[in-house]
This record gives structure tokens, sequence and C-alpha cells, in this order.
């Protein structure tokens, strides 16, 4: 029995153009169902502020940076604390390790 010779992995243009055709119109696809999925959005709606002509603007504001300012506190005080917390911990365990 004769061996048959090694087939060529050439594709004819028309496969190659079809393929290619293809996968541009998935790209295509892909991209506008992209544009139209909500998720890519922010959906946090924009403060608009205090106007300008409302009475009370400055007290209002006067709240929100004190609001802002008891928060930062706040945060550095637990910060401190665990800070503090840490080295304690820290100079228990070596006194543990030094007296045995």
């Amino acid at each position: 029995m004769v061996k048959l010779g090694k087939t060529s992995k050439r594709t004819p243009v028309r496969l190659r153009h079809k393929i290619e055709k293809a996968s541009a119109a998935k790209q295509r696809k892909q991209r506008k169902l992209a544009k139209k999925n909500p998720e890519w959005r922010s959906k946090i709606k924009k403060d608009p502020g205090i106007p300008n002509l409302f009475p009370h603007k400055e007290k209002m504001l006067q709240e929100i940076e004190e609001r802002r300012r008891m928060k930062a506190e706040e945060q550095a005080r637990i910060r401190e604390e665990a800070r503090a917390r840490r080295i304690a911990a820290k100079q228990g365990g070596d006194a543990t390790a030094e007296s045995t």
C-alpha cells in the first residue's frame, strides 16, 4: 500500500474571508451589547449642593464641616487606640518570651 502525501494546511481565501467576516460580526455584536449593558454606568446621583439663595447656607456649611471634622477626629482616635493595643500586645508578648 502506498502512503499518501501530506495534505496542505493552506486554507482557501474564501474560507479565510468567511472566518474574518464572522469574527468581525461577533466582535461588533459584543461591543453593541456592552454599550447597552447598564452595569458600567454609575448609578450614583450627584449632590446638587446648597443653593446660593438659601437663607441659612453658612450655618448649614458650618454644620457639614463640623461633622466632617468630628468624623476625622473619631477615625484618628480609633487609629491611636488600635496602635496602643498593638504596642501593648507586642510588649506583653516580649515579656512572656523573656521570662521563659
